[in-house]
């Protein structure tokens, strides 16, 4: 996980961490980052998205290494 997170941008980073890690709301985050609830949803979105890419993509790199 920490290597798929360290992939992520510092943006991608911060509204993940302000969202799963804090708990923080939407309009929460807005407020913090300074952006509509609406740029946070979309931001969410493709941060959660590009997670589950880098995930896969290091779940993919780690069983073909291991099957070496």
């Amino acid at each position: 996980m920490r290597a798929a997170v360290g992939q992520l941008s510092e943006t991608d980073r911060a509204v993940l961490t302000l969202s799963a890690w804090d708990g923080l709301t939407t309009d929460e985050i807005a407020g913090a980052l300074q952006l509509t609830p609406s740029a946070v949803r979309q931001r969410l979105h493709r941060a959660r998205r590009r997670l589950r890419e880098a995930l896969a993509d290091h779940q993919q790199t780690s069983d073909h290494v291991g099957s070496r």
